[in-house]
């Protein structure tokens, strides 16, 4: 408003407007400094899984968002859409790989210098409903020393499904050598072990869920071999001559004049195996 000085004064009035500029001064936000999500392994590439979200009290460009893996994103296995933060499978999914991802999501605003914050977000690969039984790993190794007693306890396979499963040796266990309890997956001895006649066994497990899916899995069982048995000599007598005129170190003979060696055989193994002659 402007207005004279003399009576009656006058005056006039004008409108000012006044833009104030945005300082990017407000770091953004997530709405959750944890978010958790679930995919099942077979679940197509592209595939959303979940989407984070973060707000900025700025205007304007200091407000705009984008969205980033900073960690955890193992082989590349997960997409974020940069302005909507949706996140989605990017390669197929391998739950005997691995089951369970824990990756840093990073927002950084437009503003001069840019602002950012981070969260953490953990997605769990789980199997469908209709989805077959799965092991962890295909093959399996164990040991176990031979001479044992009947029902020691081997090793346990697992494999991972969404209805109850049962297991079974399918193959390798003619002689019944081993067996599983069909629910644990607890492999035992139900017959004595002898590395000398069998060293390994390879075994074929299976494990059947409700449906009557099936998956399979192989069990390499080795024989760790003790010291029973003793050395055996392989003739009972030896009989050499040696003149009472010959000097020390000399060979004493057969009697066909063939250097006389004394042999014996252990059938132990390696260093069982190893033997010493004395006198």
């Amino acid at each position: 408003m402007v207005k004279d000085q003399e009576f009656p004064y006058r005056r006039n009035l004008a409108r000012v407007l006044v833009d104030v500029e945005d300082v990017n001064d407000h770091v953004p936000v997530f709405t959750s400094a944890l978010y958790e999500g679930s995919v099942y392994e077979s679940a197509a590439v592209g595939s959303a899984v979940l989407q984070v979200t973060a707000l900025d009290k700025d205007k304007g460009e200091n407000a705009e968002l984008l969205y980033t893996m900073e960690s955890g994103n193992t082989g590349n296995t997960f997409h974020i859409e940069p302005v909507l933060g949706i996140i989605s499978v990017a390669r197929e999914l391998d739950l005997s790989t691995i089951g369970y991802y824990v990756i840093t999501i990073r927002v950084t605003d437009n503003g001069s210098p840019p602002l950012f914050a981070t969260s953490v977000v953990r997605i769990a690969v789980t199997l469908s409903d209709n989805a077959g039984p799965k092991f962890p790993q295909t093959e399996y190794q164990a040991e176990v020393t031979e001479n044992v007693a009947v029902g020691t306890s081997v090793t346990t396979v697992s494999a991972m499904s969404q209805s109850t499963l049962t297991y079974d040796i399918r193959h390798g266990n003619s002689e019944r050598t081993f067996r599983i309890n069909q629910y644990s997956g607890v492999i035992t001895t139900q017959k004595p072990l002898d590395y000398e006649t069998t060293a390994s066994y390879n075994l074929i497990v299976q494990a059947t869920n409700m449906a009557g899916m099936a998956s399979n899995a192989t069990l390499l069982i080795r024989m760790v071999d003790e010291n029973d048995n003793p050395p055996v000599f392989q003739l009972l007598r030896y009989q050499g001559s040696i003149s009472e005129a010959a000097p020390i170190n000399s060979v004493v003979l057969n009697p066909d004049k063939t250097p006389l060696v004394i042999k014996a055989t252990d059938a132990d193994r390696n260093q069982n195996a190893l033997l010493v002659y004395q006198i």
